[in-house]
């Protein structure tokens, strides 16, 4: 990071999205086990008002410790949300994304739930994964620039995006 600054005069930035499944125990007289909140599928809406106090919880313990959360949303298979925190340092981005995690179960737990980071908890499901984008800002006098973004470029990319794609 410090030496994308001083040789390149580039920040680096890191946005985080954290998937994960959020399960709740089955009842005895069907095998007992653990099963997903909802069988809702992408994005759907009901998922999160069925979840709401959850994600309030959710939302509560994040904010006591300074941590902001750009958006909660469904994801792919029943039971499936994503937490996305906003773009920042390296640094203050897996600080922010360990204290989530623990947030996360807390908050599951508080609910008499559990939240599971598996890549793949039944077969049946959609994968769960940790996306990281990186982001890179040149200094600009009275804000920063994204330095990926060239809207003169046919394809949008600045020569410091078709450098770091072309390696």
């Amino acid at each position: 990071v410090e030496m994308m600054r001083t040789r390149c005069g580039l920040e680096v930035t890191v946005g985080v999205e954290l998937e994960f499944h959020l399960l709740r125990e089955k009842d005895a007289k069907d095998g007992g086990g653990r099963e997903a909140v909802d069988g809702y599928n992408w994005a759907h809406s009901r998922a999160l008002d069925e979840q709401a106090e959850f994600i309030a919880t959710l939302l509560d313990y994040l904010s006591a410790q300074d941590i902001p959360a750009e958006l909660v949303h469904g994801e792919s298979s029943g039971g499936q949300f994503e937490l996305v925190l906003p773009y920042t340092d390296p640094l203050t981005a897996a600080d922010r994304l360990v204290a989530a995690r623990a947030s996360l179960f807390a908050a599951a737990r508080f609910h008499d739930l559990r939240a599971t980071l598996v890549p793949k908890f039944a077969a049946a499901s959609a994968g769960s994964g940790l996306h990281l984008h990186l982001g890179l800002r040149s200094p600009a006098p009275s804000a920063a620039r994204n330095a990926l973004a060239d809207p003169a470029h046919p394809a949008g990319l600045s020569r410091t995006a078709r450098g770091l794609v072309a390696g």
